[in-house]
C-alpha cells in the first residue's frame, strides 16, 4: 500500500485533486479519497478519453451507500476542470434534499464557480451560456412550461458537457430524463448508484452504459466501512394488537367485496391512525427516554422516524412533559397543512442549524423527530439510534441513513431484517 500510494505521480495527484477541505460551523475537515473512489475516478478518465467510440458514451459507477458518492463526483469535477479546457459540469439529482446535500459539498470544499439552478428558467439559461460552471439541478426542471407545448429546446450542442446523475436508478427513464437528453445531445453522462436496475422497463445500464467501476456492500463490510445493524424489537404487545385487528376485520366483513371493504375502511380508523393514538405516543415516548437513559451512551444521539408531521408534533409535545431529551422536529412544508402543523415546520436556516446541533457531538440537540425527512443522504455518525414507527420506510432508507464506524454497533428499534448499514465517509 505504501509502495502504490507515494510513487511519485500518484501522491501528487492524491494531494492536488483527491484532498479537500470541508468546512462549516464545526470547523475544518481534511477529506482525502478512499481507494474506491480515486480508481472510479482513474476509469472514468480513461473511459472519457475513449469516448468517440461507441461502446463508450457514458457509464455508471456503482458504489454501495454511504461509499461517498458525491465526493467522488467532486473529485471527477477537480479533474475534469484540470484536464479540460473549459468544462461544465451539471449534478444531477431528483429530491430537493439530495440537490441541498451536493451543492453544499462543492460549496464547502470550495469548489469553483459553482451555481445551483432556481428554477426551470433558470435552468435553461445557465445551460445556454457560457462553459466552465458546475450546475447543480433537479431533473424535474428538465420540463416545459403549462403553456409550452412540443418537444424539450436544446439548450447546448457542445460536448464538452460532463453531466453526473446521482441515484442513477430512479427518475432516468421517463419523459424528465428524455427531456435532459434533448436539451445537452452531446454531453458525456454518468450515473452514479448504489443499486442500479436492470429490468425490461428499467435498466441502469441501458441508459447510461456499462459499468465504470463497481464497489459492492460486501467489498463495504469487507473493509470494515459497513457496520452491521441490531434491530429490537420493542412494545410488541401494541403491534401485535393491531394485527389482531385486521383478523378480526377480515372475519367480520368476510362476506363484502374488496370494494366494500376498502371503503369501509376508508371510514374508520386505520393502522396508521392506531399507531398515532394519544395514550399510544406516550407509552412509546416513555420508552424512548427510558431507552435513552439507560441504554444510549453519551455523545451518541438518535432519530424518530414518525408515521406523520402530526405524530412528529405529538411525540415533541410527549418528550418535553416527560422532560425527555433536547428534540427538533424535522418536517415539510406542504400546500393544505393546518395552521397547527405549519408552525412547526422550520425554516431552511432553522434546519440547517438543527442538523448541525444534532451532527455536533457536543451540539444541544439530542433527538430529531422526522417525517420523510433526513432518511438518505444525511450525515450522522453521532446517529447510533432510529426508532422506527413508520411501517413505511424501507430497510434500504435505514442504510442510506449514513453511520460512522465506532465502538459498537448501530442499534435500530422496530421491526426489519437488514443487517448492515453503511458510514459516513
Amino acid at each position: 500500500m505504501l509502495y502504490a500510494l507515494f510513487e511519485p505521480e500518484r501522491l501528487l495527484d492524491q494531494l492536488r485533486h483527491f484532498t479537500v477541505f470541508d468546512t462549516n460551523q464545526s470547523g475544518t475537515a481534511k477529506l482525502v479519497a478512499r481507494y474506491q473512489q480515486y480508481r472510479a475516478v482513474e476509469k472514468a478518465l480513461k473511459r472519457i478519453e475513449r469516448r468517440s467510440q461507441r461502446e463508450a458514451q457514458g457509464g455508471v459507477v456503482w458504489h454501495t451507500q454511504g461509499s461517498g458518492k458525491s465526493l467522488t463526483m467532486l473529485f471527477l469535477g477537480l479533474k475534469l476542470r484540470r484536464a479540460k479546457p473549459d468544462p461544465k459540469l451539471v449534478l444531477v439529482t431528483d429530491r430537493t434534499a439530495l440537490d441541498d446535500q451536493i451543492h453544499a459539498t462543492f460549496e464547502r470544499c470550495g469548489f469553483p464557480n459553482r451555481k445551483k439552478a432556481e428554477d426551470i428558467d433558470d435552468l435553461r439559461e445557465k445551460l445556454s451560456t457560457s462553459a466552465g460552471e458546475t450546475i447543480t439541478t433537479l431533473i424535474q426542471k428538465f420540463q416545459l412550461h403549462d403553456d409550452e407545448e412540443g418537444d424539450f429546446p436544446v439548450l447546448s450542442r457542445d460536448d464538452d458537457i460532463y453531466v453526473m446523475v446521482d441515484e442513477a436508478h430512479r427518475t432516468q427513464y421517463k419523459k424528465l430524463a428524455n427531456n435532459m437528453r434533448t436539451a445537452l445531445p452531446n454531453a458525456y453522462y454518468v450515473g452514479f448508484t448504489g443499486t442500479p436496475i436492470e429490468k425490461d422497463e428499467k435498466n441502469t445500464r441501458r441508459t447510461f452504459g456499462n459499468y465504470i467501476d463497481t464497489y459492492t456492500i460486501d467489498q463495504s463490510l469487507e473493509d470494515d466501512t459497513t457496520v452491521e445493524i441490531l434491530y429490537q424489537g420493542r412494545l410488541a404487545d401494541i403491534h401485535l394488537e393491531g394485527r389482531n385487528l385486521d383478523r378480526i376485520f377480515d372475519r367480520v366483513f368476510d362476506d363484502k367485496t374488496d370494494e366494500e371493504k376498502t371503503e369501509i375502511q376508508k371510514r374508520y380508523a386505520q393502522e396508521r391512525d392506531l399507531a398515532e393514538a394519544e395514550s399510544r405516543i406516550e407509552e412509546v415516548a416513555l420508552d424512548i427516554v427510558d431507552h435513552y437513559e439507560n441504554e444510549i451512551a453519551r455523545p451518541f444521539k438518535r432519530i424518530v422516524v414518525t408515521t406523520s408531521k402530526r405524530a412528529a408534533i405529538r411525540y415533541k409535545n410527549k418528550l418535553d412533559d416527560l422532560h425527555g431529551p433536547e428534540s427538533r422536529v424535522v418536517i415539510s412544508p406542504g400546500h393544505n397543512d393546518p395552521e397547527e402543523v405549519k408552525k412547526w415546520v422550520p425554516t431552511d436556516a432553522e434546519k440547517s442549524k438543527y442538523k448541525e446541533e444534532f451532527v455536533d457531538p457536543n451540539g444541544p440537540v439530542e433527538l430529531l423527530i422526522v417525517c420523510d425527512m433526513l432518511l438518505t443522504g444525511f450525515d450522522a455518525p453521532v446517529a447510533q439510534v432510529m426508532y422506527l414507527e413508520n411501517p413505511s420506510v424501507s430497510t434500504t432508507s435505514c442504510r442510506q441513513s449514513r453511520v460512522s464506524t465506532g465502538p459498537s454497533p448501530r442499534r435500530i428499534t422496530g421491526s426489519s431484517s437488514t443487517t448492515t448499514a453503511s458510514p459516513t465517509t
